[in-house]
């Protein structure tokens, strides 16, 4: 089939790195966007993506689909959601917490507001 990945998850919502995943991605391969993108437009390797033949797939998560199978993982121990929180803010600072995870600030990955 070629060189590169069968298939490439962009999780972090931008569209720069779904065109790195376009350019890594295998022709015939599959591209699946996870990450939120929060522009209103963007721009996409449109071209790249049709001459390689690629797939691509986005959707949201449902959390109450997963959070049965999630929960008990957590409290066995044997899944440690904390390894993704990269922020902890009161949550009066909502607004900004909002706006750094939004326009991916400060190397963020989740936050948390704490009552």
């Amino acid at each position: 089939h070629g060189l590169g990945a069968d298939a490439t998850i962009e999780a972090v919502g931008r569209a720069d790195l779904i065109t790195q995943a376009a350019m890594i991605t295998r022709h015939g391969g599959r591209i699946a966007v996870i990450g939120v993108l929060t522009e209103p437009t963007a721009t996409l390797p449109w071209f790249l993506m049709f001459m390689k033949n690629l797939s691509l797939k986005t959707g949201l998560v449902n959390p109450q689909n997963t959070i049965g199978r999630l929960l008990p993982l957590i409290e066995e121990a044997r899944l440690d959601p904390t390894v993704i929180i990269s922020h902890r803010l009161p949550l009066a600072d909502g607004p900004r917490a909002y706006d750094v995870f939004a326009h991916h600030k400060e190397n963020v990955l989740k936050v948390v507001l704490q009552p």
